[in-house]
């Protein structure tokens, strides 16, 4: 069986869970897949985490991500440029991201910064397909239209659930 792990950040580190329903934490994103992958090589490595920094404007990966979860769009951020992220304030990272887009970036996607800027170094030394994925659309892809409810109202978890 192929494995593969879907991962996420989380205030200490990463979180995933692989295809045989194992579930790993690491430090850092090597440390997590490093871990998953002595129960078994992993073949591909799936992130909620955008891969690929622009210098100026827009992802277009972003603009199309936004449109397929309709009115869930909030749930995709547009990903800051490179010197947002590496800036020493939300305030200066959002006034770079402002002149290099037209947009400044909001305080959770400055926040996270930090595993973004870990995950493109990261991604540059594995030899393994490392892809980007986003909750949002996946839900909506195995809905076959946009959900209609928040993820944060009961409503919307038993509509997650359901899909599941």
């Amino acid at each position: 069986m192929t494995r593969v792990i879907g991962v996420d950040a989380c205030k200490k580190g990463w979180v995933g869970v692989t295809s045989d329903l194992r579930g790993y934490f690491g430090a850092t994103i090597d440390q997590l897949v490093a871990t998953a992958d002595g129960d078994g090589e992993l073949e591909v490595v799936a992130i909620d985490i955008p891969i690929g920094l622009p210098l100026t404007g827009t992802r277009q990966a972003d603009v199309l991500a936004r449109g397929l979860v309709g009115k869930r769009k909030s749930s995709v951020f547009p990903t800051p440029i490179r010197s947002a992220l590496l800036a020493t304030s939300h305030a200066e990272g959002s006034v770079l991201n402002l002149r290099a887009t037209g947009k400044g970036i909001t305080r959770q996607a400055y926040g996270l910064g930090k595993k973004i800027l870990e995950v493109d170094a990261w991604v540059r030394t594995v030899d393994r397909p490392v892809i980007e994925v986003h909750p949002e659309i996946c839900f909506a892809t195995l809905a076959g239209h946009p959900l209609a409810h928040s993820k944060w109202s009961w409503a919307g978890a038993e509509e997650r659930r359901r899909l599941l």
